[in-house]
């Protein structure tokens, strides 16, 4: 094989590996099924979950937040893990949707009710 061909696939790896790293890193989840445990490395949430929405970090341990929970990480690794299915999570958003519309229908009719008065 000429040197120019073997450079060219060496290129082709090179770059397909930083596709695939580039994929990991940007947070983008694994398919639903992919399961989580106590042991897992940080970067297996972030593959499952994604980037969290909020964390905090103490000494050693970070605590991630997400919408389905939290995840408690020490050195790099799962500790304890508190999340909901995605089903549950979907039901939660539907109910914060819920509780908002009657909210915003209330504070209408009160505003309403004000500007009668």
């Amino acid at each position: 094989m000429s040197k120019a061909r073997l450079m060219d696939m060496n290129t082709t790896r090179y770059i397909l590996l930083w596709v695939v790293v580039g994929t990991l890193a940007a947070g983008i989840p694994v398919p639903v099924g992919a399961v989580l445990q106590p042991g897992d490395c940080a970067q297996d949430v972030r593959n499952v979950l994604g980037w969290p929405e909020q964390f905090i970090q103490i000494n050693e341990r970070e605590i991630w937040y997400y919408e389905r929970g939290r995840v408690d990480l020490e050195d790099g690794r799962v500790v304890t893990l508190d999340l909901v299915s995605e089903e549950e999570a979907a039901a939660r958003r539907e109910r914060i949707a819920h509780k908002r519309s009657q909210r915003e229908e209330a504070e209408q009719v009160w505003r309403e009710f004000r500007v009668a008065e």
